[in-house]
């Protein structure tokens, strides 16, 4: 395995910093030539979030390059490398992304421990290796990779910036999952090839650590030992879970948001897009993305187009959070004269449709724009496929759980599979993973029953999938939440981990949780467990040992270590802790067990009470709309673990 691959000499600082001219390279390979025996996958789909979000951040579209599918054979991609580095100048910003297949081949260098190269997969590079045939010559190498972005860094000098960011995937293991994954665990190589065991790593690059280079990062969607899979976007897209994750949360945030705080949102967006692959990044972590560049307004928005009076189209889509169910006006931008109130009606990743409270004349003359006056959490629902026949014994109740309003049926990349195995005995909900969180059998089973526990099953796992992505930022806290794994006969510690690292936990591991308060604000606070079957467990506090919520509050500085032991049970999978800080202690027990019901106005509850209320109703509600609340009272930190076997 390479050392440390990304280290830089300067000492750099990017406050006050403004690059001269901004560049990108999108290369995006997903119809490869079925002669070469790669399955297509939807790299070009990649290509709208990339350059919706590079338009947020004022990209000219005359600095943006793409090259796609037949174009971006061998040379056609290291073509467009060398275009880009004649193009640059000392001060530029430069950005490179692929989307694309990713395979592992024979390093040809003795630099790795494993003996192979990460390379990524042009359109006229075969699956296979033919001795004497075809060896992998025209796979792009990650030695390759990093001698062109070396050139490039030269040339934008200490001053400039190049991103890279590869939505591909490195090698692989195998894997039960029902996704699309780019990359392969076929390497390139000999049949009498073995390859050594390694850590974890991303796509290697040749070091660089000469002075005078600009800075860099790169993000990878993957370890160099896992596949990479393919999500759905908000229009039920194909699309990679680093792209739409990046892009996703690059457009949201300040532009001077540094590498590592960056590479750390995106992580926690991809344990719920992406659970069995880790994320990795390179650079140097408090590096500024964008320095003191300024994104395009993210509150007023052009109207495109009036389909009627009391209809209208207007560019703001989920990128900036524009959902449905969410209100906008339309006013004058010349008189500020509100002209009509809104709600949107469906929303695409750049779009919206608005239906308007008012007759407007859209014939007059008039500079119309658009305002944002309350947001919307986007649809909760639970994508899923049925490999149940019509003439399977389940099929009544198969048909019943996708026409539930929480359901959207879709045909890849689902997070949940209705099967009937057994020679149709047994009927069962299985995650992407494939393991199974609902399971009855036949000479057991009664019509009405079967689909109510089937169907609380969805329920639950779209209401986990909900507060797992609740997020309203800090509000001012600074709280840090770790596992601390003990010895089960002493309880004497025995690692702690902290969020930010990559946590793989054994079934029958002992932990204690600790909450420390790292800022100034002093606050009560909670926990919620998001198993990996998005059920909700309430940690803390722990009512069931008599614990009560007014019990659990930190001053700044101070810190707790939960006086009891929690092992490590089933479901394996991905599961989330949320720590939730507030000014007033939480009772969250109550809202847990009585289904969300409450006594309280809409107004005394705060934001994520609020939430967790709307949550319980989204079997009754249809489309499952939910208002966000304004203020961000609450302080939301999240930690990922992985439970193995």
């Amino acid at each position: 395995m390479k050392k440390q691959l990304l280290l830089f000499v300067i000492a750099f600082c990017s406050v006050g910093l403004l690059f001269s001219q901004k560049h990108a390279l999108i290369i995006a390979v997903g119809d490869y030539p079925e002669a070469g025996g790669w399955p297509d996958i939807a790299s070009t789909n990649d290509i709208a979030h990339v350059k919706a979000t590079l338009d947020v951040l004022n990209f000219k579209s005359s600095d943006i390059t793409v090259v796609k599918n037949a174009q971006a054979t061998k040379e056609g991609i290291l073509n467009a490398f060398d275009a880009l580095e004649r193009k640059v100048n000392p001060g530029d910003f430069v950005l490179i992304h692929f989307s694309g297949h990713g395979q592992q081949i024979v390093d040809d260098n003795n630099e790795e421990i494993d003996q192979l190269d990460e390379a990524i997969v042009p359109y006229d590079s075969p699956l296979d290796f033919e001795q004497g045939v075809y060896e992998g010559e025209r796979l792009i190498r990650d030695d390759e990779i990093g001698i062109v972005t070396d050139a490039i860094r030269k040339k934008l000098r200490s001053d400039g910036r190049l991103v890279l960011i590869m939505d591909s995937c490195h090698s692989g293991s195998g894997t039960r999952g029902f996704g699309n994954s780019r990359g392969t665990t076929k390497l390139m190589a000999p049949k009498n090839f073995k390859k050594s065991n390694t850590s974890e790593r991303s796509v290697g690059l040749v070091r660089s650590d000469k002075a005078g280079l600009a800075p860099m990062a790169s993000f990878f969607g993957s370890s160099s030992r896992e596949l990479n899979y393919e999500t759905l976007d908000e229009d039920l897209k194909p699309v990679g879970s680093l792209s739409f994750c990046f892009y996703s949360t690059l457009a949201k945030v300040d532009p001077s948001i540094s590498f590592e705080s960056l590479f750390q949102r995106v992580r926690y967006l991809m344990k719920d897009k992406a659970p069995r692959q880790n994320p990795l990044w390179e650079g140097q972590g408090q590096i500024s993305f964008l320095g003191n560049e300024i994104k395009k307004s993210v509150s007023i928005f052009d109207v495109s187009s009036f389909l009627s009076d009391t209809k209208a189209l207007v560019k703001a889509g989920t990128l900036m959070d524009i959902y449905e169910g969410s209100e906008l006006e339309i006013f004058d931008f010349n008189s500020n004269k509100i002209l009509s109130k809104g709600t949107v009606t469906h929303s695409t990743l750049t779009e919206c449709t608005l239906k308007l409270d008012k007759n407007i004349n859209s014939n007059k003359k008039r500079n119309f724009k658009a305002r944002i006056l309350s947001y919307s959490y986007p649809k909760v629902k639970c994508n899923l496929k049925s490999d149940i026949s019509s003439s399977s014994q389940w099929n009544e109740i198969n048909q019943s759980l996708q026409q539930l309003p929480l359901v959207q049926t879709v045909d890849q990349n689902p997070e949940l599979i209705l099967s009937a195995c057994s020679n149709d005995e047994v009927f069962q909900i299985l995650n992407f993973d494939g393991e199974i969180l609902f399971e009855e059998e036949l000479a057991n089973a009664h019509k009405t029953r079967s689909f109510q526990k089937a169907k609380r099953i969805l329920n639950q796992y779209a209401q986990g999938k909900f507060i797992k992505n609740f997020d309203t930022g800090s509000a001012g806290y600074q709280f840090q939440l770790s596992l601390v794994e003990v010895d089960p006969d002493t309880e004497n510690p025995i690692k702690e981990y902290g969020p930010d690292e990559n946590i793989q936990l054994e079934i029958g591991t002992n932990i204690k949780i600790k909450v420390s308060n790292l800022g100034r604000k002093a606050g009560y606070f909670s926990l919620l467990d998001i198993q990996p079957d998005n059920q909700l467990n309430l940690l803390i506090p722990a009512v069931e040992l008599g614990y009560t919520a007014d019990e659990y509050y930190l001053a700044a500085g101070e810190s707790y270590t939960t006086d009891y032991v929690i092992e490590v049970s089933k479901p394996i999978g991905g599961e989330m802790l949320k720590l939730i800080c507030s000014k007033d202690a939480l009772n969250l027990s109550h809202l847990l067990s009585s289904g969300g019901q409450t006594s309280r106005g809409f107004d005394q509850l705060n934001d994520f009470e609020h939430a967790l209320v709307e949550s319980f109703k989204l079997e009754s509600s249809r489309g499952a709309k939910i208002k966000k609340k304004k203020g961000g009272q609450v302080g939301v930190f999240s930690l990922h673990f992985e439970i193995k076997k």
